[in-house]
């Protein structure tokens, strides 16, 4: 049975991968249409998020966000064919344009500490993870799928770009100091909501979101320096254009919440750039230290 299963999502992504780009940019907006007037579970929790995150917008300016954000949700989905399937070189072939401010990947890594990348759920992090997997050693942080089938898929697809993968648990935190001790980058998604003692309370667009330490215990025990990015979609989505950010200065305090809070302003900043892109859709809110109830 799990090899039938595992025959048929592999045959799925498989089909995925032969539909270009410039297709799924009108596949997406069909199906993101229909997600909008639906009126899916998708769009509840992204509107929800955004009146949460920007209380001084109007209603009709969330509502904009959250319907262009459906069509991106949807290419988030259809480009995983090319994300899990695709050749190096044709992969790197749509992300030829120049990344944005490239260099402070290099020079971050020239100081021999490692780096930990902060790729939130923004644009293409699939598509981001391949492209500096193709050109640097990584090794990414995951939560592994509840299916074991999709387990072995994820481990099979992401490991193709030179990417070491790490579970979220006790033995992944070992491999990323592993991977930073040995001057490597290590990605993690910093907007994951992380089980209760993992993780404290920390403002996320002036909203308490739990928020990981993770990254803050990384930074004390390495030194390693951090960057945030992601990989935009642009030109209708034909190319994935790789970003990259400063990190304010407060992330590298001794201070745990100040670090937290200075995590949570990253991806703050980058998602401003290109708020359709990012992942409204997701629960970052679900869990609240008083109990209180976002979603229903």
């Amino acid at each position: 049975m799990n090899q039938l299963l595992s025959i048929i999502i592999s045959g799925a992504f498989k089909l995925l991968s032969l539909i270009p780009l410039k297709l799924i940019d009108l596949l997406a907006q069909l199906v993101g249409s229909l997600l909008w007037l639906s009126n899916s579970e998708s769009k509840k929790v992204a509107l929800q998020n955004l009146r949460l995150c920007f209380p001084d917008a109007t209603a009709q300016e969330c509502s904009n966000i959250a319907k262009r954000r459906m069509k991106h949700l949807t290419m988030t989905a259809l480009e995983l064919g090319a994300a899990w399937s695709w050749p190096e070189q044709k992969m790197l072939d749509h992300m030829h344009i120049p990344g944005d401010n490239e260099q402070l990947l290099d020079e971050l890594l020239a100081k021999g500490k490692g780096l930990i990348l902060l790729a939130p759920h923004h644009g293409n992090w699939e598509a981001l993870g391949n492209y500096i997997g193709a050109k640097h050693p990584i090794t990414c942080l995951y939560q592994p799928p509840k299916i074991a089938v999709m387990d072995e898929l994820v481990l099979e697809r992401r490991k193709r770009f030179s990417s070491e993968l790490a579970p979220t648990n006790a033995k992944g935190v070992r491999i990323l100091l592993k991977s930073l001790k040995r001057g490597q980058i290590v990605s993690i998604l910093p907007d994951q909501v992380p089980q209760a003692s993992g993780g404290e309370f920390a403002p996320f667009f002036g909203v308490p979101a739990l928020t990981m330490t993770l990254v803050y215990n990384l930074i004390q025990r390495t030194g390693a320096p951090a960057v945030v990015s992601y990989a935009k979609r642009v030109n209708n989505g034909k190319y994935f254009q790789p970003v990259f950010r400063e990190v304010p200065p407060a992330l590298y305090s001794p201070d745990r919440q100040l670090s937290l809070r200075a995590l949570n302003e990253c991806v703050e900043r980058v998602v401003l750039e290109c708020p359709e892109q990012y992942q409204w859709e997701y629960k970052r809110f679900k869990k609240q230290a008083d109990g209180k109830k976002f979603y229903k």
